[in-house]
């Protein structure tokens, strides 16, 4: 083989390694916030994506320290795809590049509790009987962390401001002195009169021991919220961690998984002096307090002059003009559309009042011609009961009379037979009243109570329907008010005459009994059964209750109809009634106007 040869193979070779080696993991920019020095910054911050590294497979996390100096110029370069910042610059982020958190750091405080919101408070030592609220500080010497820090000054500068306070203007001093503790000691020792922190820097000093608590006061203290550190201005969120880049690979989800999942004792969250990552919280308060200070992408907030906005959009201005003169148009289009839509839906509310109107009259006839239904059966039983009392105590009564007289006529003579013909057609009559008294209203009922007269009806279906018909009782009073015992009573007496004339049954039962406070009673036989439901046919319903008329008799009384039926199966009808424990003698004897016999 020839040197070209081998040189053609050589490089066949190497692609081939090349195709077969993995790929490299893409490389995602994190920038991150400097406050204290560029080293300070890679020290805290590189444990956090060498974590990310470590945990979204395929990607490289890489981290970039962005000075806030050149804070915009990183992001309208788009040299970074997420970033870490406190609340200006995330704001920052969110103006120009359209950024969105994805988590918000927690940091604990010296109770131990974790948060991921704070704020500022302004303090002075509690000896200054002079400076109690922050309008106290006219005149006075301020100290705070930095410019650009938001617990440490900007979110006191707005209260200042809402309380008429100009820092530029209205106080003696005001100095930055770079951190925390050097403003806490410029007060203390009497070179500030007040200072401001960040919340829990006080609380935090104190635990050391490097100072006491009670020789500090909060300046217009806020109470209560999240934690018990001293404060005077509302919450705020905590530094934010954004996804600056819009990206379509699910990698940002995957971030914010892993930062949520990272705990408070992780080497990472340690390195940072936080407690981890919390989900992203509402940035508006922050927005709002640098629109109000107008600082930062706010600095020219709402100021423009006319020549400005013309030159700058005249071509948008242009358009609206047009816009607006269409729009005109079209809104008094939209606003006679609108008039000839009002007279039409007034004419169908109209309709629809007119209707619901009806609709309330027709439920409100039901409702009277049930009452009156209920008032019909009971007028007709209480006239039944009339009846049967008078068959019982006049007409029968007579004819009793008469039989004995016969009886004792004397035997001897002509006209004997004809005397016993005439008795015997007397008792013939008088067993027909005894039994027409039965039949119009049971004296039973009236006399022995409810279970005897559900016996009663029990062996008049066996004796005159050639059924094997069984009566059962628990033996428990069933105290019910009249017009339900009528009701119940004559529900019974129809359920067993549609047994016998239409279920095609050998055997049935009628089970009463006491179940809490309600008293049931069952009739249920072995017959040919049917369908039921809802539209359950009404056996019985020519000249009696049928089912349909049971259900609602007993429905307007307070009680209940439960149908069980199928076809080949028997049918079992089960009547439930509030019992009324109030009421004497309503399952057991009649009263003086009892039909009897």
């Amino acid at each position: 083989m020839g040197h070209r040869g081998r040189w053609v193979l050589g490089v066949a070779w190497l692609a081939a390694l090349a195709g077969s080696a993995p790929a490299a993991d893409q490389v995602v920019r994190v920038g991150a916030l400097v406050t204290r020095g560029v080293e300070r910054c890679v020290a805290e911050w590189t444990p956090l994506v060498e974590y990310l590294s470590a945990s979204v497979e395929g990607y490289t996390f890489r981290l970039v320290p962005v000075g806030y100096s050149s804070l915009r110029e990183t992001l309208a370069g788009k040299k970074v795809d997420y970033l870490i910042g406190n609340p200006l610059a995330h704001v920052e982020a969110e103006l120009i590049r359209g950024a969105r958190p994805l988590a918000t750091i927690r940091r604990a405080g010296p109770d131990g509790r974790a948060r991921s919101m704070f704020g500022s408070v302004v303090f002075c030592r509690s000896d200054r009987g002079d400076i109690a609220k922050l309008e106290d500080l006219r005149g006075k010497r301020l100290a705070a962390v930095d410019a650009l820090s938001f617990g440490g000054w900007i979110a006191a500068w707005r209260e200042l401001q809402e309380r008429g306070v100009d820092p530029t203007k209205g106080l003696a001093s005001l100095v930055f002195l770079g951190t925390h503790d050097a403003v806490v000691f410029a007060v203390r020792e009497g070179r500030a009169d007040a200072g401001v922190v960040r919340t829990d820097a006080l609380e935090w000093l104190a635990q050391e021991g490097t100072i006491r608590l009670g020789d500090f006061r909060a300046l217009s203290p806020v109470t209560g919220g999240n934690g018990s550190c001293l404060r005077s201005t509302p919450w705020y969120p905590e530094w934010a961690f954004d996804q600056v880049e819009e990206r379509s690979d699910g990698l940002s989800e995957r971030v914010a998984v892993a930062l949520l999942r990272m705990g408070g004792d992780h080497p990472a969250a340690r390195a940072a002096q936080t407690s981890g990552w919390a989900i992203a919280e509402n940035y508006r308060p922050a927005r709002e307090c640098m629109q109000a200070l107008r600082i930062g992408p706010y600095k020219d907030y709402g100021r423009a002059t006319l020549k400005e906005v013309l030159s700058r959009y005249w071509p948008e201005l242009g358009l609206a003009s047009a816009l607006t003169v269409s729009l005109g148009v079209f809104a008094v289009v939209v606003a006679r559309l609108n008039r000839r839509l009002e007279a039409a839906m007034e004419r169908q509310r109209a309709e629809l009042a007119e209707r619901q109107k009806a609709e309330e009259q027709v439920a409100a006839y039901q409702l009277e011609l049930r009452a009156l239904a209920s008032e019909l059966s009971l007028a007709e039983e209480r006239e039944r009961r009339r009846i049967a009392t008078e068959l019982h105590d006049r007409i029968s009564q007579t004819l009793n009379v008469a039989s004995m007289k016969l009886a004792a006529a004397p035997e001897a003579g002509a006209g004997r037979e004809r005397l016993e013909e005439v008795r015997g057609l007397v008792d013939e009559a008088i067993d027909d009243a005894q039994r027409l008294t039965f039949e119009l209203s049971s004296p039973v009922l009236y006399q022995l109570g409810l279970e005897a007269a559900l016996e009663w009806l029990a062996d008049q279906a066996r004796r005159k329907g050639n059924l094997d018909v069984t009566f059962s009782d628990d033996g428990q009073p069933k105290p019910l008010p009249e017009d339900v015992r009528v009701v119940v009573y004559q529900s019974v007496r129809e359920l067993l005459n549609n047994v016998v004339k239409h279920a095609g049954a050998r055997r049935a039962t009628v089970e009463a009994g006491r179940e809490g406070a309600l008293v049931r009673v069952a009739v249920a036989d072995d017959g040919k059964g049917f369908e039921a439901g809802a539209d359950a046919p009404r056996r019985g319903g020519k000249g009696g209750f049928g089912l349909f008329s049971i259900r609602e008799r007993m429905r307007q009384l307070g009680g209940t109809v439960r149908i069980v039926s199928r076809p080949g199966r028997g049918t079992t009808v089960v009547l439930t009634a509030p019992a009324a424990e109030g009421i004497q003698g309503a399952s057991g004897h009649g009263g003086a106007n009892s039909a009897g016999g």
